[in-house]
């Protein structure tokens, strides 16, 4: 575990902070170097804070072009909709509009067909993907023991039957993890903390978290409780 590159932090609001900053400057050093940037979201508690103080970042929104990791299947008005927090959080503070909002249209009626399309406009690779982490070592809609974490051909896939509500959704796939940049894994509180000891315990992990190993976690102390024993990785506060 000692390869991994972890920041934990003493609170959820030092964490957001940092990653706020974090994100910032790497979408910010991406379009001064490439003229854009790609970032794409994930949804939940954690990245919600992040989103707030990220609307609070100097960055060149305009030249950058949003996109989601996963969405249920639902209206972007829906409570449950990742888009609908991201634009509570984030998109409606902006004070420049980004250069693109391309989100997961789950409210349609042919999911499959809109896997297709998202997967034809997502790039081949984002410059920043954002992931969360479940407290059972999921990331997007990507969930143990399900085949979409397994999944090498296809960009997005529809989900059926997630063990968690709502039970159909869209997810990015290991291929786009794998495409990506640079990954942030964003995580907080206690009730993670098992899932990523045993997803960085060993080597082969089934997690699909283990997926985003060389990524860059932003932790609380709760989240990162068990690994903190385990690596040598420096404690911000």
């Amino acid at each position: 575990m000692n390869d991994l590159d972890l920041n934990v932090f003493e609170s959820t609001g030092a964490l957001a902070e940092a990653a706020a900053t974090a994100i910032a400057k790497v979408l910010s050093d991406a379009v001064a170097a490439e003229g854009e940037a790609s970032l794409v979201l994930t949804g939940g508690s954690t990245p919600a804070k992040i989103y707030e103080a990220l609307a609070t970042r100097s960055v060149p929104w305009e030249k950058v072009a949003i996109f989601f990791g996963d969405e249920r299947a639902v209206p972007p008005s829906d409570d449950d909709s990742n888009y609908k927090m991201a634009h509570a959080t984030l998109l409606a503070n902006l004070t420049a509009q980004p250069r693109l909002v391309e989100r997961l249209q789950g409210e349609q009626s042919d999911l499959e067909q809109e896997a297709v399309r998202y997967a034809s406009v997502l790039p081949e690779a984002p410059t920043l993907l954002l992931l969360g982490v479940g407290e059972d070592g999921h990331i997007a809609s990507l969930f143990p023991g399900r085949p979409e974490a397994h999944e090498t051909a296809r960009r997005v896939v529809v989900v059926h039957d997630s063990p968690k509500p709502p039970p159909t959704r869209l997810s990015i796939t290991p291929a786009v993890v794998a495409r990506a940049k640079t990954l942030f894994v964003l995580a907080a509180g206690a009730a993670k903390s098992d899932a990523l000891f045993a997803a960085f315990s060993g080597t082969d992990s089934p997690l699909p978290v283990a997926l985003a190993r060389r990524g860059t976690f932003f932790l609380d102390a709760a989240a990162a409780a068990r690994l903190q024993n385990e690596t040598a990785a420096g404690i911000n506060s």
